[in-house]
């Protein structure tokens, strides 16, 4: 009984160790791809701060493909699309930071943002059986630093819900969830304003890569059964 309690905690130990790494490795990533800025309608994705402290604002910035690294399923590209009127058969990206927190050296740093759904990204997946329109990134954002000579936005995101169809597609479980560490954000057409606010149009570059946070319960349960294991076998043992 001993000798098959120990073979199993090893097991255990051994799985842990080998699917750990396989969620850290794996990317799920957006950005735009091969997805164009069409004319007309006009410029594409704007990044925007009325001024007086008050948050940067993003909308209409295209998303054109999904990439699958180390993932369990499907890696690869994939084409994202959209049917919103103006975004050229692509996918939207929308955000909001959390209000200025400073302004130095020409670079504008945005705070954190409480309300849900602080960046979002719509469109359809076809490959993933996700063919109409349909939310595959929500997340909230933990800061924002844009620097207007390099036309540039870094943003630091807390972790994201994924559409659940496209989270299947890569083999992931349903509930799993992602981190943003640095997602980037490319700009031109760069209009600064006397007081302080600027607009930035024709968004042309965006890529917001993904990787799966491990899931605590799971790893605690791990443990507690190695540890309840480990107890019962000494137990076993000393009563011997």
């Amino acid at each position: 009984m001993k000798k098959s309690l120990i073979l199993l905690a090893i097991g255990l130990f051994l799985f842990g160790l080998s699917s750990t790494p396989a969620l850290a490795d794996a990317v799920i990533d957006f950005s735009t791809g091969t997805a164009f800025i069409p004319t007309p309608p006009g410029p594409i994705g704007t990044v925007i701060y009325n001024g007086s402290g008050g948050p940067l604002v993003g909308d209409d910035l295209l998303v054109g493909d999904v990439l699958g690294k180390e993932t369990l399923l499907h890696q690869g590209h994939h084409l994202v699309g959209g049917s919103e009127t103006g975004m050229g058969g692509f996918g939207d990206l929308s955000f909001q930071t959390g209000n200025l927190v400073s302004f130095l050296g020409g670079v504008y740093t945005f705070g954190p943002n409480s309300a849900t759904d602080a960046i979002t990204i719509v469109g359809n997946v076809t490959d993933a059986g996700i063919t109409s329109d349909a939310t595959l990134l929500s997340g909230s954002i933990l800061s924002g630093t844009f620097t207007p000579g390099s036309d540039s936005l870094s943003i630091v995101i807390a972790n994201d819900t994924k559409n659940t169809t496209l989270l299947s597609y890569f083999g992931f479980p349903t509930d799993l969830k992602f981190t943003i560490a640095h997602g980037t954000i490319h700009t031109d057409d760069f209009s600064l304003a006397t007081d302080g606010s600027f607009t930035s149009s024709d968004g042309f570059s965006v890529d917001i890569p993904n990787t799966p946070v491990p899931e605590p319960a799971t790893m605690l349960l791990l443990g507690s059964g190695l540890l309840g294991m480990g107890v019962y076998a000494r137990r076993r043992f000393s009563k011997k």
